[in-house]
């Protein structure tokens, strides 16, 4: 939901220069996390956190998605 991605983006970026606001990048789907995940880690600026939307049941994709996030970097938090 755009909405909730915006709320995200402006209580974790802040505004101006604030030294403790967060990058904060947005995707659509596990596989374009995945790789923003990998692309972040390659210019070694690691991701500390990821919010991951779970629907309702059936959410096994979801996990699927998670573990393979956590595969890729054993460190990420997940939310």
């Amino acid at each position: 939901d755009a909405s909730r991605q915006e709320s995200f983006r402006r209580i974790l970026a802040g505004a101006g220069d604030r030294s403790d606001a967060f990058e904060v990048d947005v995707v659509g789907d596990g596989g374009d996390g995945l790789r923003a995940i990998n692309a972040a880690s390659h210019d070694s600026r690691p991701f500390s956190v990821a919010f991951v939307d779970m629907p309702l049941p059936p959410a096994q994709r979801d996990i699927e998605v998670i573990l393979g996030l956590w595969e890729s970097d054993p460190d990420l938090q997940i939310l």
